[in-house]
């Protein structure tokens, strides 16, 4: 059938091979296009257009079952070639496509869910902590410590001859911590407790968003 030969269609600067079937189903443009044309033999159109955001174009009619996302970790959505791709599919009449942009429907495809929790880190685990760890789990997962100290609302106590033996335990002092404190009443220090802020950043793909008709 003549309308599954393939053709030759220059965009612009940008030449593409596809059948007038592909062009036809989804694009009132060229089903309006190929009606007026004088077809005969011919295999090659030219269309004075944008190549690159016809690539985009020809991208969906030929497998209209899924829209696209230009989306990446560093730069998030690319929202000028939506628009500009939104305009490109008016024009082209390829209302499926036209609307889902114009929807801003890519905005529900992407999300990014965060996750807070604090957590108390045990005095034995303390032994050089950094202002801030940044972690990587995955291509889509990133997590951050924000280490923080916190007065306790607990002392401990100090004994008089400075023994850390005998910190925390009144108990453990004897006569000799007692001739040094004198009539000196028993003395205690703020005690600090380290907490970390832990916030978890995924990246969470809603992949039915994009499905045609899903």
């Amino acid at each position: 059938m003549e309308s599954r030969k393939l053709i030759t269609l220059t965009v612009g600067e940008r030449t593409f091979r596809t059948t007038r079937s592909t062009l036809e189903t989804e694009s009132k443009y060229f089903r309006a296009f190929f009606a007026e044309a004088r077809v005969g033999g011919r295999s090659n159109y030219s269309i004075d257009n944008d190549g690159d955001t016809f690539e985009h174009v020809l991208r969906f009619m030929r497998c209209p079952s899924k829209f696209p996302i230009f989306w990446s970790k560093e730069k998030g959505h690319n929202f000028n070639l939506y628009q500009t791709l939104q305009e490109e599919a008016e024009r082209f009449g390829v209302d499926a496509l036209a609307e889902w942009l114009k929807a801003k429907k890519y905005l529900e495809a992407v999300k990014l869910v965060t996750k807070i929790k604090e957590v108390e880190v045990p005095t034995t685990a303390i032994v050089n902590c950094p202002e801030f760890i940044h972690e990587i789990k995955g291509s889509l997962v990133d997590v951050e410590y924000h280490p923080q100290w916190r007065r306790s609302n607990s002392k401990t106590y100090i004994c008089p001859r400075g023994l850390d033996v005998h910190e925390g335990d009144p108990k453990k002092c004897g006569k000799q911590c007692r001739q040094v404190q004198g009539e000196k009443p028993d003395e205690y220090r703020d005690v600090w407790r380290l907490w970390l802020l832990v916030v978890q950043k995924e990246v969470v793909f809603h992949e039915n968003v994009c499905i045609h008709g899903g």
